[in-house]
């Protein structure tokens, strides 16, 4: 289901290209029938879908939009939308193959730990249906999925940097620094240390996304509160996995330079190394910590059932409440009222359309203080009614 992500936008439908005899890889399995394809024919299969969005002659086909985390719409040419969302996909189909990959593992090392009789040290494994517990069957599946998942990810990065359409994106969105993120997280995956220093350029790439996406002195704030035990942002999980990461990566590079030399250079290097993943490591254990204190699982369940809300919602509302469920509580009644609000707007600005440019969406706001100036109290110059706050069941969301 995750692989048919262009689906789910844009309503054309997914076909994938016919299986090939080369690099074939099985996707999944059901009733005996194995489908299988090629990395290649589905990277191939997300471009071609894209390209049939942005060549459609019907406009309510081709029509998708993009959001920021608000609801709001972010004004986006044609053809960097079409970038955009090829990128998202190659992702998505990535990181899906990257979390069936540590699905297996955790279960694996779950099933083992139980198996002797010892705790499972709180390792929670999730069920997965298709797992091959046959000896010596684990380590091979859990490789080709991380292999076959850096494929993905290393596409999506050749998207970014090879559309000139998504570079001014870069510093825009944080979709860029979460997929450097992801590449490094697969190296570490793969144990590749022909990897490592790409990984932590891609580190330091991923930090300075991220950083420009929040106030400056965000991970600062946070990494104080932490210290006090008090609230800290649900993003900062983001974080918590970049300093990991990096504690990890560094860590890796200072055993490696232990090894190649004891002059003096080389050891003033491993010094400097060691202090950089301490200090990784001590951040992202300070902020996990925070959040997990936060969001215990019963509070967790609790809210989902009052709620009707996934975990995660629940998780990042008691992030947010301190781990306070009333609190809480309030937080998902407000934004399941400013979601409402967000898709009402989106409504009235598909029927208020573009600028001149054919980029930037109308002000609405401009649209209401205009309508006064003229006399339209309802905010509906040229007899649309697009200030109507009012419900818009008949048109399209």
């Amino acid at each position: 289901k995750k692989s048919e992500l262009l689906c789910l936008v844009s309503g054309t439908g997914y076909v994938g290209p016919p299986p090939t005899a080369s690099s074939t890889v099985a996707s999944s399995t059901s009733g005996g029938a194995t489908d299988v394809r090629t990395d290649s024919s589905v990277i191939e299969s997300i471009r071609a879908a894209a390209r049939t969005i942005q060549n459609s002659p019907n406009a309510s086909a081709a029509r998708f939009e993009v959001t920021d985390q608000s609801g709001n719409l972010v004004p986006m040419r044609q053809s960097d939308t079409v970038a955009f969302l090829t990128a998202l996909g190659l992702h998505r189909i990535g990181r899906s193959k990257m979390e069936r990959q540590t699905t297996i593992t955790t279960t694996t090392t779950t099933t083992t730990t139980t198996s002797s009789g010892g705790d499972n040290n709180g390792i929670v494994a999730y069920p997965v249906d298709d797992v091959d517990h046959e000896e010596g069957s684990s380590d091979s599946r859990n490789g080709r999925d991380a292999a076959s998942a850096l494929v993905f990810l290393l596409e999506a990065d050749a998207e970014w940097n090879n559309s000139p359409a998504l570079h001014d994106w870069k510093s825009k969105v944080d979709n860029y620094g979460l997929l450097q993120l992801d590449i490094a997280w697969c190296y570490l995956l793969l144990e590749s240390l022909d990897g490592l220093d790409d990984a932590i350029r891609r580190l330091d790439v991923a930090e300075r996304a991220l950083r420009k996406q929040v106030h400056r002195n965000f991970v600062t704030l946070a990494l104080a509160q932490a210290e006090m035990n008090n609230a800290i942002p649900p993003l900062c999980a983001v974080f918590a996995r970049l300093f990991l990461l990096q504690g990890v990566a560094n860590r890796i590079l200072s055993h490696r330079q232990n090894g190649a030399g004891d002059d003096d250079d080389g050891a003033a290097t491993t010094t400097t190394t060691t202090s950089a993943s301490e200090e990784g490591l001590s951040r992202a254990r300070l902020l996990c910590q925070r959040l997990r204190s936060s969001s215990p699982p019963d509070s967790v369940e609790a809210l989902c059932r009052a709620y009707v809300v996934e975990p995660s919602a629940a998780i990042a509302a008691l992030r947010r409440a301190n781990g306070d469920p009333d609190t809480a509580g309030n937080f998902i009644t407000t934004e399941r009222d400013e979601e409402g609000r967000a898709a009402r707007k989106r409504r009235r600005q598909r029927r208020a359309g573009r600028c001149a440019n054919g980029v930037d969406f109308v002000d609405l706001d401009l649209v209401v203080a205009l309508s006064g100036m003229l006399g339209y109290g309802d905010g509906s110059v040229g007899g649309g009614g697009i200030g109507d706050d009012g419900d818009d069941d008949d048109d399209d969301d």
